[in-house]
């Protein structure tokens, strides 16, 4: 039996029937008496700042309460609290009494379970490396420069097996379209091997200054758009004005090159024997001696309609 409470799947089980079994949502009473169930969650008091409480199961218990129609009804959950005294805690899985208190005029009747299974562990503090994640992009022409930061490691403090759960501590900093240097307020974020958040996991500090180096590297302008059309719709049908989109492009060049650019030709868009608007997306074309052009791409829409 021992081993039964000691075993956390036994525990919520027995919760679980024994709040069942006594539920009772209102039931009336003579005399205007009336018991309701309510569920409180389970706080841990007077623990030493050497430890912490890294699990308690179940992390709620069901109390029982009777007294008259009126305070009953409106009695709010948080009204009944539910603590475990931790005082003479240490490391370790032990049971703990729950202990219950109620408002004046209620009537304490019933707690499920009596006891919680409640796992503590040594507070340790680890100096971890911070690494910074950027997300977005930089204009066309611009370029991101190595992080720096305010300080380049962090202490983390909590519970031994989930400060040691972390793997990686990131900053997070968006530079999507900055086109100067980026300086920001991040927040540090403890995550596991998966990626994921490390509940219980003090940061000290919570934030850190990025900054984030950016910088012109190439000549860029903006241009207008062409489209090329090739061949002609069907016998009866007319070919209307096409639309480009985007309807103006980056380019990227020297300075030499770009003062010759004054706009840019779509790949060829086929309208022979069409009888239907002409859609298609194609390559933007770069002009001779440019490095790029973004975007690369460009959707082009050439209505088409009978008569004409």
């Amino acid at each position: 039996m021992d081993k039964l409470l000691y075993n956390e799947l036994f525990i919520r089980l027995l919760a679980v029937a024994l709040a069942v079994l006594i539920y009772v949502q209102v039931v009336s009473q003579p005399g205007g008496v009336v018991q309701r169930a309510v569920s409180t969650p389970v706080e841990a008091t007077a623990l030493s700042s050497a430890l912490a409480v890294r699990s308690i199961v179940p992390s709620g218990v069901t109390v029982v309460v009777r007294g008259g129609a009126g305070i009953i009804q409106q009695l709010r959950n948080s009204e009944v609290q539910a603590v475990i005294d931790l005082r003479q805690a240490k490391a370790g899985r032990r049971l703990v009494d729950v202990k219950v208190t109620v408002p004046r005029g209620v009537q304490l009747v019933g707690v499920t379970p009596l006891q919680v299974s409640v796992v503590v562990e040594p507070v340790i503090e680890r100096n971890v490396g911070i690494i910074v994640e950027t997300t977005g992009r930089v204009p066309a022409g611009f370029a991101s420069g190595q992080p720096s930061l305010s300080q380049p490691q962090v202490v983390l403090r909590g519970p031994a097996s989930a400060v040691d759960a972390v793997t990686r501590v990131v900053a997070r900093v968006t530079i999507g379209g900055a086109t100067a240097a980026v300086s920001t307020q991040a927040a540090l974020l403890p995550l596991d091997t998966g990626g994921r958040p490390v509940p219980g996991v003090l940061a000290i500090p919570s934030t850190v200054t990025v900054t984030v180096p950016v910088a012109q590297v190439v000549p860029t302008k903006v241009v207008p758009v062409v489209p090329v059309l090739t061949g002609g719709p069907a016998k009866g049908y007319t070919a209307g004005k096409p639309e480009v989109t985007p309807a103006t492009v980056t380019v990227l060049a020297t300075a030499s090159v770009l003062a010759k650019v004054t706009r840019v030709r779509t790949a060829p868009v086929p309208l022979a024997g069409a009888r239907a608007p002409v859609r298609a997306t194609v390559l933007v074309l770069d002009p001779p001696g440019a490095l790029a052009v973004e975007p690369a791409n460009a959707r082009v829409l050439v209505p088409v309609t009978h008569g004409g």
